[in-house]
């Protein structure tokens, strides 16, 4: 039943879900395709704790890459939903779990609390790109000025551009922590920081840095109350924005081309903002959000409206707390991946219709541990769900037949 927020509803979509394995964590989705990732001379393997030539991380090391051990990897469109599609080689001890994760086409790249990057071509072992700083905060990928680039951000406000073999492209420190990345389709490097201590702050202090140059765009923001609660980057009419949500439950919209704000709105006073995600119904912009109120809604991203509001399960509020939340679509249908991780009990996955509010199907948790980190990829022509888990191993999993 669309749009239905009843528990009957909601148990009729329940009931047509299927649990397979996997569970999952924090998220980034990048939405420019590049071309595909080449092994570069320092791709890793599961005893590779550090390099061992002794060079930079980001100069390559001599002699030729190693070829992948990975096994082929069935079509995902021949999979039923759930499906684990591949399985790579774990990453390298000593860098602990990954923190961030975006992907763009077959390309997923994603970040470690060690400041360490790497990137899989899907199906394929890890290539270390580089080492950027302090604990990675954003990754996002995409070209710039017809180049295909990776940009990361660090907690000690280095934001840096790489290759996609690991050359560094640009290195540059801001004097705030970097709290997310984006490589616009139009072809620009944005990076967001934000200065914010809770304990004296009533607002943060967030700027915007053209990640190429290092410098600022537009005015400082000061108006974020109780700092960002929740950010996203989209595409509204002719211009790439930044989505911003606050503590009071407030909306901004802002142009990355300058840093304007073109309108905000609030959500209401009842369940605060967790996390934002921007995608598109029937060719419109929206607004995917997650709510301490255990609730899943849609906005219209130019007015503010809210379209839809669905609860997590029959057992909301009880099981707020999600982890992660990606948008994107799975063949005609909007979709959104969103990783639950309540209080009490185990993170799983949900893949949700924004259509009429089904659940398509869930992921739970499965070999590896708990996935720490998901994003929409791409494999053989189809969409699929990628993750890290506790074991440090990528995996994608089918959304199911084309």
């Amino acid at each position: 039943m669309a749009g239905a927020d009843t528990e009957t509803g909601r148990g009729r979509s329940i009931s047509r879900r299927a649990v397979f394995g996997g569970a999952a964590a924090a998220a980034a989705l990048a939405v420019s395709a590049f071309t595909i990732l080449r092994p570069r001379n320092d791709t890793v393997r599961p005893d590779d704790v550090l390099r061992q030539d002794g060079r930079p991380m980001d100069q390559p090391s001599s002699g030729s890459p190693s070829p992948s051990t990975a096994s082929p990897t069935p079509t995902p469109s021949d999979e039923s939903f759930g499906t684990q599609i591949a399985a790579s080689e774990p990453l390298p001890g000593g860098n602990g779990a990954t923190t961030v994760l975006a992907a763009a086409g077959g390309i997923v790249v994603c970040g470690t609390p060690k400041g360490v990057v790497f990137a899989w071509d899907l199906g394929q072992t890890a290539t270390r790109i580089g080492d950027g700083g302090g604990a990675t905060t954003g990754v996002a990928t995409g070209g710039v000025g017809g180049t295909p680039v990776l940009a990361s951000g660090h907690a000690d406000g280095w934001m840096r551009l790489w290759s996609l073999t690991g050359q560094s492209i640009s290195s540059r420190k801001v004097s705030d922590p970097v709290i997310a990345v984006t490589v616009t389709g139009s072809g620009k490097a944005v990076a967001v920081s934000q200065k914010y201590d809770s304990m004296k702050d009533l607002h943060s202090v967030v700027r915007l840095w053209d990640i190429s140059t290092g410098k600022q765009i537009g005015p400082a923001i000061t108006d974020h109350f109780q700092g960002v609660r929740g950010l996203a980057f989209g595409r509204l009419g002719e211009d790439d924005v930044l989505v911003t949500g606050d503590g009071a439950q407030r909306v901004r919209v802002r142009r990355l081309s300058d840093g304007r704000m073109t309108h905000s709105f609030r959500t209401g006073d009842i369940g605060g903002i967790e996390r934002l995600a921007c995608g598109e119904i029937k060719g419109k912009p929206v607004l995917v959000s997650t709510h301490l109120d255990a609730t899943l809604r849609v906005y219209d991203l130019a007015t503010g409206k809210r379209r839809k509001k669905w609860k997590f399960s029959e057992q909301s509020p009880d099981d707020r707390g999600t982890t992660a939340l990606v948008a994107g679509r799975l063949g005609d249908a909007p979709i959104a991946v969103v990783a639950h991780g309540p209080w009490t009990g185990d993170i799983i996955v949900r893949v949700w219709n924004l259509d009429d509010g089904d659940t398509i199907g869930v992921l739970g948790p499965g070999p590896g541990g708990a996935i720490r980190a998901v994003a929409l990829a791409e494999q053989g022509g189809r969409p699929v769900v990628a993750g890290t888990a506790e074991d440090r191993t990528l995996r994608t999993w089918s959304l199911g037949p084309a």
